[in-house]
């Protein structure tokens, strides 16, 4: 996962913000990142940031998850970047942004319900059917078939759990008009992470492998390391 540091660059670059003490709320958590799978954490810890840091402090708490989630992506398109040599730079770096798009989009998480709140509006008795036909559409867009049931299987648990979730912190609201005006702040500072993310990539991704360049330098080795930094341009952003 990247460094507090990394998560503090990023924060200023994305949110204008950033704050440890939301690093650690989040990361102290066992499993790690438990806020990010499980509907009553998030709103856990949604609450107590919202309540001390405003909008900013939600860019930045989904900011943090969304980084925890490019690593993991990096790490595994990363290599393949680096064996495709016969293609040019470009078409290498825009095939890795391509990955890391597709990722974030297909990533299971209470973000992507709350992203694609479309799942929030399934009645219960259409999810089996439902869940076939997304399974189905990921498979042909190439994924495995388990890749595609350990995706879709635990999205439609979140979804279920949120729907439950979401009834409980509504009745703690004194109306459905603050309700809604607290989910919308969620919803947009969610968003500007997300939109963050992706229009910044090429420069998230360098600051990523340069801000923790040992790390990545022990997954890599010196030299890989080093042709992917040249492989992606990171001298030039």
């Amino acid at each position: 996962m990247p460094s507090h540091k990394v998560h503090a660059i990023v924060g200023k670059l994305v949110c204008g913000f950033s704050a440890k003490e939301i690093d650690e709320l989040i990361d102290e958590k066992r499993p790690h990142d438990l806020s990010r799978i499980s509907c009553e954490e998030f709103f856990n810890q949604v609450s107590i940031i919202y309540k001390k840091y405003g909008e900013k402090g939600i860019c930045y708490f989904a900011l943090h998850h969304y980084l925890d989630k490019l690593v993991s992506i990096m790490e595994g398109r990363i290599t393949k970047l680096h064996y495709r040599a016969r293609s040019s730079l470009e078409e290498r770096l825009t095939r890795l942004i391509d990955e890391v798009r597709e990722g974030f989009f297909d990533e299971v998480s209470v973000f992507s319900v709350i992203f694609h709140d479309e799942l929030l509006y399934i009645p219960e008795y259409e999810h089996e059917i439902r869940a076939y036909a997304y399974r189905d559409a990921l498979i042909r867009r190439g994924y495995s078939k388990n890749t595609a049931r350990r995706k879709v299987n635990p999205l439609f648990r979140i979804a279920s759990e949120y729907r439950e979730v979401i009834e409980e912190i509504k009745s703690t609201y004194p109306s459905n008009y603050e309700f809604s005006a607290f989910m919308d702040i969620v919803k947009s500072g969610i968003a500007k992470a997300h939109g963050g993310v992706l229009g910044n990539l090429n420069k998230i991704i360098c600051i990523i492998l340069t801000e923790d360049a040992q790390t990545w330098k022990r997954y890599f080795g010196q030299d890989r390391y080093n042709k992917i930094l040249n492989a992606i341009n990171c001298n030039k952003i």
